[in-house]
């Protein structure tokens, strides 16, 4: 196996395991889940399992109805659930690692997870202001 198969693969079973303590922690059983997300109960199992990135339409879903922060179900950084009180001025949906630079150590996962998934990216300088 090549070093980038292993990191992609282990990448993808840490995403799995916060993906299942996020499905527990909004008490959730698998069947449950995969009904509300119309897939298969097999499907949330393999993303557990590590088997498969959870669709970038599945984050959007889970972000708008019970506030996962996508930046910690991908990199493990922050809070599982984003806070928005009523004085929120949360976006509608979270510019993904706008904070990251070459620098950082998760910077080239990040890119390799970016490129399998087709996470939309908006810059800091393209962000309307």
């Amino acid at each position: 196996m090549s070093k980038e198969y292993e990191k992609n693969a282990a990448l993808k079973k840490e995403i799995g395991w916060r993906f299942k303590e996020f499905r527990e922690a909004i008490k959730k059983s698998q069947d449950e889940l995969a009904n509300e997300l119309k897939v298969c109960q097999g499907t949330i199992a393999n993303i557990e399992k590590g088997r498969f990135y959870p669709k970038f339409k599945m984050q959007h879903y889970l972000y708008g109805q019970y506030h996962l922060n996508l930046n910690w179900l991908l990199t493990g950084k922050g809070e599982m659930i984003i806070s928005r009180g009523k004085d929120s001025k949360a976006a509608d949906f979270p510019v993904l690692f706008s904070h990251i630079d070459e620098d950082d150590p998760r910077f080239e996962e990040y890119m390799e997870l970016k490129s399998l998934m087709s996470i939309p990216v908006i810059d800091k300088g393209d962000r309307q202001k």
